[in-house]
């Protein structure tokens, strides 16, 4: 590994010279290689190779499409916080000239990122119909939760994408768009017709859809669209009963039977929340530190605060500001209830039968990646992947309330709390 602290301007050059001949070996580990030297290097050795990387994507003509999606991978998976402005200046390129593969991964990086500067193109984007499917699809998904309404035209488009003729990845983007935008009564109505076809992929994701209203006939449609349909059973059974909760009670009482087919019972967890709830207050926050930390939880493991832990759960870092304390409560004790963005797990079948579970850490123009709840990253080729649907068990152990003491309970609550 060529390490560097920090280096003369002579030095330098021969350093951007090693760089470019770098991205050029197919034989080394090229991505990493170079966000490695990113996090080691000077300052101004970061910045020579932020400007290499964004110099080398606003030349379309010249490079490759390869090097230009290796390009925005190296990108993607940047440990920077902020994006420097000449990468945003870049994925600006990207978009307006760059084949149907580097726009693509372009408006994941933007999705990704979070990068709301985009938002106004993305839309436009999503409505050429000369684009292809999949680029429409995956912009409409990156700016679902900060648009104000969903046009029919947006909302059509989604929905024709659910068909099983295509694609697992493309399915699953198009479906949660849907649940993420901000769909009107009628469109809820139509969404809910769709259940007998939209199949065990789409479906779960489309549950969460209705989570943002609270008007009995959307419940009761939902209710009995899934009744009727052969993949309600996919549904996680807790998730759904924690969305139906917030609905009147002839809608709960008219999922009362779908609940307990899919085997929830819901007076007994209400009742044992409940129970729990005097453990939500009081409690020792250096103690529930060293619980979080500790062999017994585990907590540490999948999930991380202040840089320290695992990555296969969401970062707790700040959790205290976004969640109460009842929410923990049942996040802990009844953990498939609900899922954190982007960290839902998944079962993949690839044509060569081989079966794969976890949570997608990153994608590229060619290949996934599912990050195990063994810490394990597995590489799946798209073209290779034949089923897919979404777990509806938590990649996180039930029971942990029943693991640990009374006073463990509370103070790793009172930690918990304490992240703000």
């Amino acid at each position: 590994m060529f390490w560097v602290v920090c280096c003369s301007r002579g030095l330098r050059f021969q350093i951007y010279r090693h760089l470019i001949s770098i991205l050029h070996d197919i034989k080394i580990d090229r991505i990493g290689y170079l966000n490695s030297f990113m996090m080691t290097g000077c300052s101004t050795c970061r910045r020579s190779i932020q400007q290499l990387v964004a110099g080398t994507l606003k030349r379309p003509a010249e490079v490759p499409q390869s090097l230009r999606l290796l390009l925005l991978e190296v990108i993607d998976r940047s440990a920077v916080q902020r994006l420097p402005e000449v990468w945003v200046e870049s994925l600006q390129q990207a978009l307006l000239s760059g084949t149907p593969e580097v726009r693509l991964q372009a408006v994941r990086i933007i999705h990704n990122r979070g990068l709301e500067r985009f938002d106004r193109q993305l839309r436009r984007m999503a409505g050429e119909k000369k684009l292809p499917v999949d680029v429409r699809v995956e912009a409409l998904a990156t700016i679902a939760r900060r648009i104000d309404s969903m046009t029919g035209t947006e909302f059509e488009f989604l929905v024709s994408r659910l068909d099983e003729q295509f694609t697992p990845l493309s399915r699953l983007t198009a479906a949660q768009a849907l649940a993420d935008g901000p769909l009107s009564h009628a469109q809820l109505q139509q969404l809910s017709k769709t259940f007998d076809t939209a199949g065990p992929l789409a479906i779960p994701v489309l549950v969460r859809a209705f989570g943002r209203s609270r008007e009995e006939g959307i419940g009761l449609a939902l209710v009995g669209a899934l009744g009727n349909s052969s993949a309600g059973s996919n549904v996680s059974a807790e998730e759904l009963a924690r969305l139906l909760s917030k609905y009147p009670e002839s809608v709960q009482l008219a999922g009362g039977g779908l609940l307990a087919q899919l085997g929830v019972d819901l007076e007994a967890k209400k009742a044992r929340l409940e129970e729990l709830m005097p453990l939500a207050e009081g409690g020792n926050v250096n103690r529930g530190k060293e619980v979080f930390f500790g062999r017994k939880a585990a907590c540490a493991g999948c999930h991380t605060i202040q840089g320290q832990g695992g990555k296969v759960g969401p970062d707790l870092s700040s959790i205290g500001k976004i969640r109460t304390g009842r929410d923990f409560l049942e996040a802990i004790a009844f953990p498939s209830s609900s899922f954190a963005r982007g960290f839902r797990s998944y079962t993949i079948l690839t044509d060569r039968g081989r079966v794969h579970t976890g949570v997608i850490s990153r994608q590229s123009a060619e290949t996934i990646f599912l990050r195990t709840p063994q810490l394990a990253e597995v590489r799946i080729p798209r073209h290779s992947i034949e089923e897919m649907h979404e777990s509806k068990i938590s990649v996180m152990p039930k029971g942990m309330d029943k693991i640990l003491s009374t006073d463990d309970f509370r103070d790793l609550m009172a930690y918990l709390k304490s992240r703000k």
